[in-house]
């Protein structure tokens, strides 16, 4: 763990984490849902919001399911009128199906509001993860805020994340 600690100290100046041949740094990242490049500040944030696990009652010693599921949201700018929202999470149960839903609100300069959304179904893969794309709008002359809940279906777990443009 010295050795990640350090890596990331020396990384923090560059931005970006170097892969190692060990393979420590590319485990962690896939360990929390992280894309490629690994960016320092988003390693950084993604550790400092991690929860503890809960203990099974009765259980002593013996981890639980986590109490919330975690969910990330980038956008990715295209040409043309859709942009990529990449929603990736963890925690979820083991094949587990997810809705996620993206809720899109547009506030233009003349005091005028647009909004829309839609759910899409994904299933978690064996370790609890998700990772998926929709298309999204970002109009010009307006701000919009484009807020992900993902809930599970089983565990009743869920988590909201936002970004804007």
């Amino acid at each position: 763990m010295s050795g990640l600690r350090a890596a990331i100290s020396n990384a923090r100046h560059k931005g970006v984490l170097p892969d190692f041949p060990d393979g420590n740094i590319g485990a962690l990242a896939k360990e929390l849902g992280l894309p490629k490049p690994v960016l320092v500040s988003q390693l950084i944030k993604t550790l400092n919001a991690l929860q503890p696990k809960a203990t099974v009652p009765g259980g002593q010693g013996q981890p639980g399911h986590p109490a919330t599921a975690h969910i990330d949201v980038q956008l990715t700018f295209l040409p043309g009128p859709f942009n990529d929202l990449r929603v990736s999470g963890r925690n979820f149960a083991n094949l587990e199906s997810v809705e996620v839903t993206v809720q899109s609100t547009t506030h233009f300069g003349n005091g005028t509001d647009s909004s829309g959304g839609n759910t899409t179904p994904v299933k978690a893969d064996e370790t609890g993860a998700i990772d998926m794309t929709v298309a999204v709008s970002c109009p010009v002359g307006g701000t919009t805020t484009h807020q992900v809940t993902a809930r599970g279906s089983s565990g009743s777990l869920s988590n909201t994340a936002a970004v804007s443009c």
